[in-house]
């Protein structure tokens, strides 16, 4: 099992293009990507595409039931959220 280390959301992104053994994704305070308009949302959606992942938040719900949609973009096949 490997180490959990902490990032910049650029910087995690260039080390899993980097490494091919990447199998689990752990996001703390996920809350803060709930936003599917800004450049880290987006990074992380790479970071977690074809990974098991796990979002950690106490605030899933911020201002309105799309924070959470956004969020479960994050991993969810979109055809799988209706």
């Amino acid at each position: 099992m490997g180490s959990m280390v902490y990032w910049k959301v650029d910087e995690a992104l260039q080390f899993v293009k980097n490494s091919d053994n990447i199998d689990i994704v752990v996001i703390d305070e996920a809350h803060r990507f709930r936003n599917e308009d800004t450049a880290s949302y987006n990074q992380l959606k790479e970071i977690c595409r074809g990974r098991t992942v796990m979002l950690l938040t106490t605030t899933p719900f911020n201002n309105k039931p799309s924070d959470i949609f956004s969020l479960l973009k994050l991993f969810t096949i979109p055809k799988n959220l209706r």
